[in-house]
């Protein structure tokens, strides 16, 4: 059975120093709805270079997992640059708004954002369907994961069993790795982005909280 509680608080590494500390928020209440938030808090010399990061997830938990219905992905405090998505099912189309630019697309069924889609692993085990649909609030596209191992992780919580998957983009120049933890419901406990330039950005839980 799924948790319906669950916070993680990540450090944030990045060019070799702590460059924020992340905290997600899981919540499932008995109306079937569920609320997800990421926020995320410079620290350190690399905050004179970042601002903070929400996301924010809501939506439905259904018999397949997680439903989103809306997402919003906010660098920084300015509004107009926010990435919202809006999902309707019933119409089975996608709005994606960034400040006064919007775009409707066909919503496929078991599509995600990029919060719920780490979460979905809860529910549906990793391997068993490594393809997903994911919208940032400004572009849907279709990934194929790979699994890309198991690997035993050295926490601050102890030794914890992971399964490693990734995904690159077409070019091979941008990669997604996620540790996912064998014994906590496969919640992603590691997080590690390439980006073009070569810029590593980590993820790596310090605390994880389930009820």
């Amino acid at each position: 059975m799924p948790p319906r509680h669950v916070e993680i608080d990540y450090q944030v590494l990045r060019k070799g120093g702590v460059a924020a500390i992340e905290r997600h928020s899981y919540q499932a209440t008995e109306d079937g709805s569920y609320s997800l938030s990421s926020i995320a808090e410079p620290k350190g010399l690399l905050s004179l270079a970042l601002s903070d990061l929400v996301q924010r997830s809501e939506g439905t938990v259904t018999e397949r997992g997680l439903r989103p219905s809306s997402y919003l992905y906010q660098y920084g405090r300015n509004a107009d640059k926010a990435q919202k998505a809006t999902f309707d099912w019933q119409g089975k189309t996608l709005a994606m708004e960034v400040g006064s630019r919007r775009q409707t697309v066909e919503l496929r069924e078991g599509t995600q954002d990029l919060m719920s889609f780490m979460y979905q692993f809860m529910f549906v085990p990793p391997l068993q369907d490594m393809q997903l649909a994911v919208t940032n609030g400004k572009k849907l596209k279709v990934y194929n994961y790979g699994f890309e191992g198991e690997e035993t992780l050295t926490t601050n919580m102890g030794l914890l069993r992971t399964l490693r998957i990734g995904k690159s983009n077409s070019d091979g120049d941008e990669k997604t790795e996620i540790w996912l933890a064998a014994d906590y419901h496969y919640l992603p406990v590691k997080i590690s982005k390439t980006e073009k330039d070569g810029t590593v950005t980590e993820r790596i839980a310090t605390r994880l909280q389930t009820e």
